[in-house]
């Protein structure tokens, strides 16, 4: 036994050598602050959360003009790593504690490193994971990694494989954070480069960060804190091409509403608004499970819904329903019959909205869910089909004038705006001019581009970073890189 041990661990090794390559990144090409005596991952010191720039100066470079190489193969989208679920961005996982969202994403590490499907998505770019625990300890998720593989009954050679390629760093009661405050702002922390190289080694497709509390500056100024981790993803993302997974909790009360939107997390705004994908999990009770899937949950069984109220990169997605026995979770199959259609429910409350709105009443969801005898509802339908209806974009919640405000009456329920991007009474994303009127296809090699608000005013986001990639683009084709220019002198802003 003790030499078969050996040869697993050989077996491991090894692969470990053939896949740390030099890394495409160099810390001096992006006036990286690291020192000579930086230390792996796992051997951070507590000053490490804490540090303090001496100095706090930025340098900014004027980029060259777009090149014909640039023009010709700038894409829309990232590389996809999970069908219809997670592209090389930043995202967030949203659930209160007990829901399985540790286990979950241990299955999909699993997945991903493997290229197995995921509860029924396909792993569109497999690759090692690399997981920052800052709750659970190693030994803890190691186990319940064990667990898992045997749910997916792994042949001993998959099983090498999965120990070589999910790298779990646990950080827990190290003072470890990736964001840090310097002049009353806070901004990535020195060791959002550190964790970069040494990740670089691996080239992994998913680095997934549980929980995110944990690994910011705290929350008494909640969304700028939210917006560090944001930047903080954003740095690894442009670094490693990968997706950066945030592990996040619900508010209280969005637990106990069970509520699927964008915001259900716990804390500010910042988080949905700055990730690219949002997606939330939260626990049905038995009546629920059987009124949206028409099946029954069995003794010791749980069921949750898997909602996606955020996809940047493509359409928006209806929510999935996961059956779960402990380590096993199995995508439901059947749909509610049509008399209790959720997704129904939620188009019927969006006409009623509309049709109260032109007639001068503006809704709350309690005013609305007062009056849920005259769309022939019961109050949960009623609250259900609201939830839904606001996580798909079908209704909004706008802000009154100030002079129409009373009480703790804020905002109320209202239709989209013509130029919003969000899913339509048919859950398809609109097209963005009239020269765009043909609907997108998620098989198409350009999804809608990223848009976001400012100023009222639209514009483009952020263009996907050009670190080289080796991955294929939906055409097959692999993604180019602009020809870069000499610049012009560095100029450092004082802050």
């Amino acid at each position: 036994m003790e030499n078969e041990v050996s040869r697993e661990d050989q077996a491991i090794a090894k692969f470990k050598r053939s896949t740390m390559r030099t890394a495409t990144y160099r810390p001096e090409d992006d006036e990286s602050l690291l020192g000579e005596d930086a230390t792996p991952v796992d051997g951070f010191d507590s000053h490490w959360g804490h540090s303090e720039r001496k100095d706090s100066r930025q340098t900014w470079n004027m980029p060259p003009g777009i090149s014909g190489h640039e023009w010709a193969t700038a894409r829309l989208a990232p590389d996809c790593i999970v069908a219809d679920l997670l592209f090389a961005d930043v995202g967030v996982l949203i659930a209160p504690g007990g829901t399985g969202k540790t286990t979950l994403v241990l299955l999909l590490a699993a997945c991903v490193a493997l290229g197995k499907d995921f509860i029924g998505l396909r792993v569109e770019r497999p690759g090692p994971v690399l997981i920052l625990t800052s709750e659970d300890s190693r030994e803890m998720l190691v186990a319940r990694l064990r667990r898992v593989a045997e749910t997916l009954a792994l042949s001993p050679s998959e099983i090498i494989h999965l120990r070589a390629t999910v790298v779990i760093s646990d950080v827990s009661g190290s003072g470890f954070r990736l964001t840090t405050v310097i002049n009353d702002s806070v901004r990535p922390d020195d060791v959002v480069d550190l964790v970069a190289t040494e990740a670089a080694r691996i080239k992994p497709a998913l680095v997934v960060i549980d929980p995110a509390v944990s690994f910011g500056v705290g929350e008494a100024r909640v969304n700028d804190a939210e917006q560090g981790l944001i930047e903080a993803g954003r740095r690894l993302r442009r670094i490693l091409n990968c997706c950066v997974l945030y592990v996040h909790h619900t508010g209280k009360q969005n637990a106990r509403d069970g509520a699927v939107d964008q915001y259900a997390g716990r804390g500010g705004s910042a988080f949905a608004d700055g990730a690219r994908m949002v997606l939330v999990l939260q626990s049905l009770s038995r009546s629920d499970w059987k009124k949206y899937t028409g099946l029954p949950l069995s003794d010791g069984e749980q069921g949750l819904i898997f909602a996606r109220p955020k996809m940047s990169y493509c359409r928006a997605q209806q929510p999935l329903y996961i059956r779960r026995s402990g380590y096993a979770f199995e995508l439901a199959t059947s749909v509610a019959s049509a008399e209790h259609n959720p997704m129904a429910d939620a188009e019927q409350v969006a006409r009623m909205v509309e049709a109260e709105l032109e007639v001068g009443r503006q809704h709350t969801k309690n005013s609305l869910e007062a009056i849920h005898q005259t769309a022939n509802m019961s109050r949960q339908q009623m609250r259900d089909a609201l939830v839904l209806a606001l996580a798909f974009g079908k209704l909004v919640e706008k802000e009154l004038p100030p002079e129409q405000r009373k009480g703790g009456k804020k905002t109320y329920l209202s239709l989209p705006d013509p130029d919003s991007t969000s899913p339509n009474a048919n859950g398809e994303v609109e097209a963005e001019n009239e020269g765009e009127a043909e609907k997108f296809n998620p098989a198409d090699s350009t999804p809608p581009p990223l848009r976001e608000k400012k100023d009222g005013e639209v514009v483009l986001a952020c263009p996907i970073p050009s670190l080289p990639s080796t991955s294929p683009n939906a055409n097959g084709e692999v993604g180019g890189v602009g020809e870069v220019g000499e610049n012009p002198d560095t100029v450092e802003v004082k802050i």
